[in-house]
Order: structure tokens, then sequence, then C-alpha cells
């Protein structure tokens, strides 16, 4: 359900950039402390651990999407700050989609980029509305693979970003072998 996120006309998905997340993490770090100046300190240095970890995971997904050599689809336009971080995955995506809409426009393109990619796979989102993309993907043959990029489907803890991002990275490496 994308009913509580509009896009209106950007991409909000920052986090699926590690290296725009590294730019965030201070920010966050001093917000914390400034509401809680008593940890300030483990908020400091949380916050280093955090930006050491951003930094070995984008190296580790592109290690993991080296393989990738066929676009996927996404009926929801996330994917844009992914696709800049890892330059080995392609995405078609209906443009400033926030896949809420599943527009017979929307249909007709989908098909066209079906018809013209030839896309590895269909990415769906486990919250979202895919109807209209699986059956599109069905009448042509095209394999459909479920992404979260909101980590809902993950625990809550210290490695709960690392490992929703290794999944979407995995995920897209084997639907596009």
């Amino acid at each position: 359900d994308h009913d509580d996120h509009d896009h209106a006309g950007h991409d909000p998905h920052i986090w699926l950039d590690p290296s725009l997340m590294i730019d965030v993490v201070p920010a966050i770090a001093e917000a914390l402390s400034a509401a809680d100046p008593g940890n300030a300190a483990t908020y400091a240095a949380n916050a280093l651990n955090v930006i050491a970890d951003m930094n070995a995971l984008k190296p580790e997904i592109s290690g993991i999407l080296t393989q990738q050599t066929r676009p996927i689809l996404a009926l929801h336009d996330s994917l844009g700050y992914y696709e800049i971080a890892f330059p080995a995955v392609q995405v078609l995506a209906i443009p400033e989609s926030d896949g809420s809409n599943n527009s017979l426009d929307d249909a007709a393109l989908l098909e066209q980029l079906i018809a013209d990619k030839k896309p590895a796979c269909a990415m769906i989102e486990p919250f979202a509305e895919n109807a209209g993309l699986s059956v599109l993907s069905e009448r042509n043959g095209v394999p459909l693979a479920s992404m979260d990029v909101m980590g809902r489907d993950f625990d809550m803890g210290a490695d709960r970003y690392r490992n929703m991002m290794i999944n979407l990275a995995t995920t897209i490496a084997a639907c596009g072998k």
C-alpha cells in the first residue's frame, strides 16, 4: 500500500544508496544527541559504527550484482538511487509512478517495456498492489520476484538495513541470470 507516501515528482528512497545514508547518519546522531544529551557519546559511537558498516556494504552488494546482465522491471519507480549506486542494475519502471495506480496507460507502458527490453524478471513489492504487473508478467513469460525495499519483512535490530539491502541484491542477481 502506497497511500502513506506521495512521491510528488521526486524519489524519496535515498536509503537504497548506502553512500547517501552515510551522509544522513551524522544528522540523525546529532538530532538524537540534542534530544537526549546524556547519551550523546553513545549516539556518536553508534554513528561511526553505522558509517563503517555502510562503507563495507556497498562493495559487498556490488560483488553480488556483478552477474546482473538483463534489466529488471518494477511497477514502482523506487529504485532510482539503487540503480545509480549499483550501475550493474538496469531498472525499467514507469517514471514518477508510486505503484498505487494500475491504470490502463501504465499497463500499456509496462507491456511495451516488456516487449522492447525483455526484462529478466518483474519485481513486486509485498505490500503493494501488484495484480496488474502479475498478469502482464504471466502473459509475457516474465518471472516475478519479490522485493522489500522498506525492510518490513526483516526483524528489527542492528542488522535490519544490511539484511534488507543484501536480500534485495541477491534477489536482483538471481533474477538477472
